[in-house]
């Protein structure tokens, strides 16, 4: 069944949207760097070891890159205030650059509150792609030209 949606409310729909992705992304880092300090990081340095990529490069692949004591994260973050299990979306990109990071690649899945002001749950999920093939996952968009058209 399709519901309808004004333009009003895919607008508010698609900021709140944005508002969890960007909560749960600064919750992450924050996450990130308490877990650097429980592996010996000093604290007064923990800014030298992590690096958030949403401020360089969004299309990076990935969120955060983390690395300490000879060890990296590449971090893509993936938030909802539902729960875990709900679904995502990742993008082609995301997908290739985590797939080549392999055992360094990590999807963290945040939920939050419904407010937006505290974690419920953050999940690591190392390697998350594995030995998987895109066609492992349902597609819901394709890619076109006018002259596939023609």
């Amino acid at each position: 069944t399709k519901k309808e949606l004004s333009p009003e409310d895919l607008l508010k729909k698609l900021e709140r949207q944005d508002a969890i992705g960007i909560k749960g992304e600064d919750f992450a880092i924050e996450y990130e760097k308490k877990r650097l300090e429980k592996l010996g990081a000093d604290p007064s340095k923990i800014d030298e070891y992590i690096i958030d990529r949403r401020k360089i490069n969004v299309s990076q692949g990935y969120d955060i890159e983390s690395h300490f004591d000879g060890q990296s994260r590449y971090i893509e973050v993936k938030t909802t205030t539902v729960n875990a299990e709900a679904d995502f979306f990742f993008s082609t990109n995301e997908f290739n650059v985590l797939k080549a990071k392999g055992e360094k690649a990590y999807i963290y899945r945040v939920v939050l509150s419904e407010d937006l002001e505290s974690i419920v749950e953050i999940r690591e999920i190392q390697n998350p792609f594995g030995n998987k093939e895109t066609s492992y996952f349902k597609a819901i968009a394709f890619k076109a030209n006018l002259k596939d058209f023609v």
